[in-house]
């Protein structure tokens, strides 16, 4: 997860010299080749978060003395998931009841997130259950 996060980074940032995803019209911005405008440069903010969201699980690897605890998954989707979906009000695509499908896809990327760490806890604690019960 650590890997496609990353590319997805370096990819935001061709999509801004591309044009192919949109942020609102804004006087500041980015110049946008494919709609002939200044765009609001949504596509530096998402890579500003992801490049956030991989600095603090290597932070948490090196603090765990990068030993996996099964938890830098699911605090990718859910960390992701919440920061893309918010910044899906700041593209300039085609909304349903206000909101893109990329944020119901945000939506189901939390939900894995959260259901998975529940999953761990729980087997976690049964763990300690069985070892309290020996």
């Amino acid at each position: 997860m650590v890997i496609p996060l990353t590319m997805f980074a370096g990819a935001r940032i061709a999509c801004t010299t591309m044009g192919c995803c949109r942020g609102y019209v804004s006087k500041r911005g980015v110049y946008n080749p494919l709609y002939g405008g200044i765009r609001f440069p949504v596509q530096l903010l998402e890579t500003v978060i992801s490049v956030l969201i991989l600095i603090y699980v290597f932070w948490r690897e090196k603090k765990n003395h990068f030993v996996s605890d099964g938890r830098n998954v699911p605090i990718i989707l859910i960390t992701y998931g919440i920061a893309r979906f918010f910044s899906e009000f700041l593209h300039d695509d085609i909304k349903i009841f206000g909101f893109t499908w990329m944020q119901v896809h945000c939506v189901l990327m939390i939900m894995v997130g959260v259901i998975t760490l529940r999953i761990i806890r729980r087997s976690e604690f049964e763990e300690l259950q069985d070892v309290a019960a020996e």
